[in-house]
């Protein structure tokens, strides 16, 4: 099994576009939102 990616994100699209690109490739992804710079 790959290494988790953490990924720690503010605003724009980059963090999605990250995540899905490993999740699409079998790697765990964990995700922290600042707070008031995420969308719901």
């Amino acid at each position: 099994m790959p290494d988790p990616l953490g990924i720690i994100a503010g605003g724009g699209s980059l963090p999605l576009r990250v995540a899905q690109a490993a999740s699409a490739v079998g790697r765990p992804v964990h995700v922290v939102v600042l707070e008031g710079h995420g969308d719901p």
